[in-house]
């Protein structure tokens, strides 16, 4: 069984890894798109950055939860904390931290993407910025994007 949990480990780390990864690459693209000047440019550097996100940064964190709670169920480790009369609650406040992140998905950064891609198909349709980066750029919303 200790095999196991190491190899449970070492892939929990790995989808770490990968969702790091992707978080960088995405941010890093959105940092050159953010400078060019050309829409068609920006709109590839976009779509790269899109590709992070999909096959690097949704997946690894959604492999981060599962790995992890795999490495607490195989080690025997309670996941509810206090709720299950434990003395330690890092796994149920890491647990509940991920899942803080669920509203701002919904409610914020899906949202936030329709928008923006609306405003980037006029403005390809149209071979000029217009107001793509007023959805990029806003305050309120900036967090969404970067």
């Amino acid at each position: 069984m200790g095999w196991l949990i190491l190899f449970v480990k070492l892939l929990h780390i790995l989808a770490g890894t990968m969702m790091i990864v992707g978080i960088i690459g995405r941010g890093i693209t959105r940092i050159q798109a953010a400078k060019v000047k050309n829409i068609h440019d920006f709109d590839l550097l976009i779509q790269l950055g899109a590709r992070f996100e999909n096959q690097l940064v949704i997946p690894g964190s959604n492999l981060v939860l599962l790995l992890g709670l795999g490495v607490a169920w195989l080690r025997g480790w309670p996941i509810l904390g206090f709720l299950q009369g434990a003395s330690s609650n890092w796994l149920l406040v890491s647990i509940l931290l991920y899942l803080t992140m669920v509203p701002l998905i919904i409610f914020v950064f899906i949202p936030c993407g329709k928008l923006f891609a609306a405003a980037l198909q006029t403005a390809l349709g149209q071979g000029e910025f217009l107001n793509v980066n007023l959805h990029y750029s806003k305050p309120s919303k900036a967090n969404a994007f970067r």
